[in-house]
């Protein structure tokens, strides 16, 4: 009996730490997805707009995506504003 209390004790905390652990990663998905949209917003709607297509049309994904890919968010930039996209990497770095 001991065992078997033993047992589901060690599976509650492994349930609890993978449950806490998972919304520190939705957490972690908003905090990005927020910081990105704000950025690209400060620099304007339609750069906005055009990285949101962009990264839909290419990669099927959304701003809280780029938390676990963040290199859709730079090859976007990189292709539709060359060295000038580093002003809204500049931006991003500044919300951390």
């Amino acid at each position: 009996m001991q065992k078997i209390l033993s047992f589901m004790t060690n599976l509650i905390v492994m349930k609890k730490e993978n449950y806490l652990g998972y919304n520190n990663d939705l957490a972690k998905k908003a905090l990005v997805s927020m910081s990105i949209e704000k950025a690209l917003l400060d620099v304007g709607k339609e750069t906005y707009d055009e990285v949101a297509h962009e990264l839909y049309t290419r990669y099927h994904s959304y701003f809280q995506d780029c938390y676990e890919h963040p290199e859709y968010l730079g090859e976007i930039l990189t292709q539709l504003y060359g060295n000038a996209g580093k002003v809204v990497v500049d931006s991003l770095m500044a919300c951390f």
